[in-house]
């Protein structure tokens, strides 16, 4: 008898272990994000630096979660462009970014928050963009209750409108509430 009782404790024990372990592990999520060409890029001199500050907007595409398929992303940021040292080229124009942004489904009510910030850097090509990471601050709808960080990598600011073709990437590890999860 105690042999059939220690069999169903560890049964028990494994199932619920493995049961908790998927509650508790984040998602990992890759967003594309196509840009539109109505932003918003304004620029300000200010000695030999420039404050920048503007809104940049895109649709959502994700294999990962449906949930970003297809959504609208709307974006805030205000930042800083100065001469740098940087890159092997000499001196390099470099960008420091901050912002917010909401991912909003079609449906208008499920919304996800998130703040970043991102700092210019040379990609394998030796092309520059800003790579920073990001924070979920809040969600509504499908989102509410989601926690989670990433990563964003996003063309230079100042060249968002003339460079349609630089994508934005959004990189999630998000975590679902237990009553939300799909």
């Amino acid at each position: 008898m105690t042999v059939y009782i220690r069999t169903i404790v560890i049964f028990l024990i494994f199932v619920f272990s493995n049961y908790l372990k998927g509650e508790n592990e984040l998602l990992k999520v890759k967003i594309d994000v196509k840009l539109s060409a109505s932003n918003i890029i304004n620029t300000k001199s200010v000695g030999e630096d420039e404050i920048l500050s503007g809104a940049f907007y895109g649709k959502t595409e994700s294999v990962e979660d449906k949930n970003f398929a297809n959504a609208n992303l709307e974006c805030d940021f205000i930042g800083r462009s100065y001469k740098g040292r940087g890159f092997s080229c000499g001196f390099a124009v470099i960008e420091d970014l901050r912002g917010f942004c909401y991912i909003k489904n079609n449906n208008n009510e499920d919304i996800l928050i998130f703040d970043w910030d991102c700092n210019t850097t040379a990609g394998i090509n030796g092309d520059a963009y800003c790579a920073g990471k990001l924070n979920i601050i809040q969600g509504f709808g499908l989102f509410a209750g989601v926690n989670g960080f990433g990563e964003i990598n996003m063309p230079i600011a100042k060249k968002i409108n003339s460079n349609m073709s630089s994508p934005l990437n959004i990189n999630l590890n998000i975590k679902y509430p237990m009553s939300l999860n799909k």
